[in-house]
């Protein structure tokens, strides 16, 4: 038999995802990171689910919790007989959990704006505008179970067609804005580039702010930056004072030497 891989902490073993994120927080930028802005909703619902869960590991429990509920629901509304009773009471518990996830997530989104309008006030030398819009299937912000249902009629009926749920987080998108425009199908790959590095930077003084030390792994996301973009990044990284792991081509690596003067380990790739 395959050993049994452990992860341990000062010699002890971690037993819990939920430990785990206690000590190890991460945040990544690669290239396959664009796609939360030219990808599918899943990724960027993804994306603030682990924002979520680096500053509170608990929210694990709720998501494991949503998906349990989807999927009995689910599996009842494809059933050839759907008991009523049945239906009511996972239609209420999914309801419940995704007014928590919802308001979870766009909670999240806003302190992710209020520190990227920070980042831009401070580093970049002219204004940009980054903002949010939390899109769900059927808005869940009613307080009571009841008006949700009479919003939706027929909510059942087309459930029972298409043998599915039609609400819930696991449906929701989150549309990325640049200057008032969808920056799927307005920005350049250049304005996406530096979206999603103030996005991954604000995720990562939020952490730093309410959690403590991070580490920030770049995995050659600065290939095709200019000279501007590439000193604005390095102002940004030193103030932050978090270690930071590169990895570069080597024609970069003279735009890190001030870098490694801080707190930074360089990767160096071969050309």
């Amino acid at each position: 038999l395959p050993e049994k891989r452990l992860v341990k902490l000062d010699g002890v073993t971690i037993k819990s995802y939920k430990s785990l994120l206690e000590v190890y927080r991460i945040i990544t930028l690669t290239e396959d990171d664009l796609d939360l802005i030219k990808g599918e909703p899943q990724n960027r619902r993804s994306f603030i689910d682990h924002a979520i869960l680096l500053l509170d590991p608990s929210y694990a429990q709720v998501l494991r919790k949503m998906r349990h509920v989807v999927s009995q629901r689910t599996s009842l509304i494809r059933q050839p007989v759907c008991d009523q009773h049945s239906y009511e009471v996972w239609t209420s518990q999914l309801w419940s959990l995704a007014r928590e996830v919802v308001a979870r997530r766009q909670t999240a989104l806003a302190d992710l704006t209020t520190t990227i309008d920070e980042l831009v006030k401070e580093y970049l030398p002219y204004p940009v505008s980054i903002r949010f819009s939390y899109r769900s299937k059927k808005e869940v912000n009613q307080n009571d179970l009841e008006v949700f249902l009479a919003q939706y009629p027929g909510l059942y009926e087309k459930e029972r067609i298409l043998g599915r749920s039609l609400f819930g987080p696991q449906l929701d998108d989150i549309v990325i804005h640049f200057e008032d425009k969808k920056s799927r199908s307005y920005a350049s790959r250049g304005q996406q580039k530096l979206i999603v590095t103030l996005l991954k930077l604000a995720q990562l003084l939020n952490l730093k702010k309410y959690k403590g030390d991070s580490v920030l792994l770049l995995d050659d996301f600065i290939t095709d930056f200019d000279e501007k973009r590439i000193n604005i990044l390095l102002k940004i990284l030193q103030s932050i004072d978090s270690q930071v792991i590169f990895t570069v081509p080597s024609f970069k690596m003279a735009h890190l030497k001030e870098l490694t003067e801080k707190n930074a380990q360089i990767i160096k790739l071969t050309d």
